[in-house]
């Protein structure tokens, strides 16, 4: 279960029950407002944080959910799970693309800062530039033999150039 804590004042302002299992990824809205939570049970899931209550439940879909971030605007989410990531838009709770590319579970994901791109880093050793207008794939960056790129980090941004650095 997700729990909500006041760091300052060290105490625990609430407790996110409904995952049946592990909860493996949660993010901010831009606003503060909402949290999203990715759970190995399958489900993705939007949190009111002042009524600490669940809005919205993305279900089905998955086998399990490893990684989910909101978009800089906050109107899209991506969810990583399996070896696809899934773009979703949040008013219309419908999916608007499957990112597929990765031969292995995808572990995490994040938008550019303008939100046109995503970058996802996987269990087989690849990092992915993704065009989200499209939902095609841009880029693919392997690992040096014997490791793995699992956190992609945007560092810069220059007429869709980028650095990865870890």
């Amino acid at each position: 279960m997700p729990i909500i804590w006041d760091i300052a004042g060290r105490k625990r302002l609430a407790v996110l029950a409904g995952h049946k299992a592990a909860v493996m990824s949660v993010s901010f809205s831009p606003d503060g407002k909402t949290i999203v939570t990715g759970s190995w049970d399958g489900s993705a899931r939007l949190w009111d944080l002042e009524t600490q209550s669940e809005i919205q439940r993305f279900s089905g879909k998955w086998k399990q959910v490893k990684c989910v971030t909101f978009s800089p605007d906050g109107s899209k989410l991506l969810v990583a799970s399996d070896d696809r990531i899934d773009l979703i838009d949040v008013s219309s709770k419908k999916c608007l693309h499957t990112l597929v590319g990765h031969n292995d579970v995808v572990e995490s994901v994040s938008f550019s800062p303008d939100g046109r791109l995503a970058a996802s880093g996987g269990d087989d050793g690849t990092v992915r530039i993704w065009d989200l207008t499209s939902g095609k794939e841009l880029a693919c960056i392997n690992a040096p033999p014997g490791h793995r790129l699992r956190r992609p980090v945007y560092t810069e941004w220059q007429m869709g150039a980028f650095r990865q650095f870890r």
